[in-house]
């Protein structure tokens, strides 16, 4: 496959402030860069560098970026912590790289290209003032250099980091739905579609992504939650990040916060309001839950991304409907999947239903092109592979059920479909072409799963032989 290489200056520079050759670097962390330096004076003589670090992702191009401004010697951090980025960095700071190059205490994998040795210099050279939780007038008190040392460490530039050219794959364009086992298969077939069908495309912040219109990930809930080896955090890294959509209170400096629009919200806890509405009817069809409004989408810089939850009561079981307007399917989607599932199961554990199914529309499904080499590399050693051929040759049954094939003696194929348990007979059918027989069925029953459609496939050529062929009919 062909590569192409990014450095830090087009990465990161365009989405930053420069003000000068100070010693002192403010990180806001996941506000908005606008809307915090409209808030800071003029003239901060010490203040050299402002820019965002809203994911762990980021901690790689920071590193990075300390070596681009040399004469930087503090970092003020403050901001809403959202994705425990900050959190992550001063564990690193205080903690050193872990083994296999990673964040202490975090499963994220740091760029092998910064070695640890330059890491440990940036760990000596600049300090980390942290000040998350404390007001924006003790930001600009610290804007500023009270230790008179000078930066030990040179401008240096690292080896640039590689970007895939990507082997487009033709499709569609549009409503890729994805029926998968468990949140990790449901995740790498979502990768694998955006990372091989997306469209390229330019976001208004002129960042490059591969992009699919409406994206469908649909699986059973697991009864308990299990993080599986591919995503890269732990439970601890899930517990900071669910606090967004359990918890009802906004931290200050963020725009929105999806457990307040959820449970304290212009005088509605909709999270109450729907428990009650199942409780009350069963079959409601209101039992919904609308965090975005359409004021959010001209007010805010950055409006919601996840728009509506939908329960709905089957079989003593609570199934979910998330839509999501738009969606970071490599670094955001794992993040708000584990947490809309608490809150799944929260609702169900409060009305004592079982665990349905989930579906997640992602209308705008993206991946940036900065996780284009991590997500080929996910797909590479997680995703289907002919060296390991039993992930998807392993059989699982279709919950539609089962057709059940006979030869008559005058040569007519006989049909039986079946329920799952096969203790009940849905309808029969009749044909002399299996050609006929077999594609009538699959396009009067579109939710058949694959596999299943492979399956009838092969009993299709089975059944051409013994006509054709007088060969002996035995279904498979």
């Amino acid at each position: 496959m062909a590569v192409r290489y990014k450095t830090w200056d087009e990465e990161c520079l365009p989405r930053m402030e420069i003000r000068g050759d100070g010693p002192v670097a403010l990180c806001v962390l996941w506000n908005l860069l606008e809307s915090v330096t409209k808030r800071l004076p003029e003239q901060i003589p010490d203040l050299g560098v402002i820019g965002n670090l809203r994911t762990p992702l980021g901690i790689s191009w920071f590193l990075r970026g300390l070596y681009q401004f040399p004469h930087i010697r503090k970092v003020v951090i403050w901001g809403s912590d959202l994705t425990a980025s900050a959190e992550a960095l001063l564990n690193l700071w205080d903690k050193g790289v872990a083994d296999g190059h990673v964040v202490p205490g975090y499963g994220w994998a740091l760029d092998e290209l910064v070695p640890i040795s330059a890491i440990d210099l940036l760990r000596k050279d600049v300090q980390l003032v942290d000040l998350r939780r404390q007001p924006f007038e003790d930001v600009i008190d610290e804007l500023e250099l009270r230790e008179g040392r000078s930066a030990v460490r040179e401008k240096q530039d690292f080896p640039p980091v590689i970007v895939p050219d990507r082997t487009f794959f033709p499709s569609r364009g549009t409503m890729v739905h994805i029926e998968a086992p468990d949140v990790a298969q449901g995740w790498l077939g979502a990768l694998s579609a955006v990372m091989r069908c997306g469209i390229p495309r330019a976001t208004r912040k002129a960042e490059k992504i591969a992009h699919i219109f409406d994206v469908a990930i649909s699986f059973p809930i697991a009864q308990e939650e299990t993080i599986h080896s591919c995503f890269d955090f732990t439970s601890k890294d899930l517990e900071k990040y669910a606090t967004q959509v359990l918890s009802p209170v906004r931290p200050d400096g963020v725009d929105y916060w999806y457990g307040e629009r959820i449970q304290n919200w212009r005088g509605h806890n909709q999270l109450e309001e729907v428990i009650d509405r199942l409780r009350k009817a069963p079959d409601t069809k209101r039992a919904t839950m609308a965090v975005l409004e359409a004021p959010d989408l001209e007010e805010l810089e950055d409006a919601p991304c996840f728009s509506l939850a939908t329960f709905s009561v089957r079989d003593e079981k609570l199934d979910g409907s998330f839509v999501f307007r738009s969606h970071d399917m490599y670094s955001g989607w794992p993040f708000n999947i584990f947490a809309i599932l608490r809150l799944h199961r929260l609702i169900a554990g409060r009305l004592g239903y079982g665990y349905g199914r989930a579906t997640f529309h992602s209308q705008n499904a993206q991946i940036y092109e900065r996780s284009w080499e991590s997500a080929l590399h996910k797909l590479r050693e997680f995703g289907p592979s002919l060296e390991r051929p039993a992930e998807f040759l392993k059989f699982v049954p279709d919950l539609a059920g089962d057709f059940v094939f006979t030869l008559t003696k005058d040569k007519t194929i006989k049909c039986t479909y079946m329920n799952p348990k096969h203790d009940q007979i849905i309808f029969e059918a009749e044909h002399r072409n299996p050609r006929v027989l077999i594609s009538w069925i699959v396009a009067s029953m579109p939710w058949l799963s694959p596999q299943h459609i492979r399956h009838l496939g092969v009993e299709e050529e089975k059944l051409r032989r013994a006509l054709g062929h007088g060969e002996k009919y035995n279904q498979g």
